[in-house]
């Protein structure tokens, strides 16, 4: 049982992982987030 929870564990690490490094890629969420949040604050500025 615990040898199963720890297989599963890893696997499920491994997903996020992956899914981590895609979100910083060029063009992934993260960094398309922080560039929609700076233009806003910027456009916030010059009002």
């Amino acid at each position: 049982m615990v040898g199963e929870r720890a297989e599963e564990m890893r696997s499920m690490t491994g997903k996020l992982g992956g899914m981590a490094r895609s979100a910083l890629e060029e063009g992934g969420s993260s960094l398309r987030d922080l560039s929609w949040f700076i233009e806003e604050f910027i456009s916030k500025k010059k009002a």
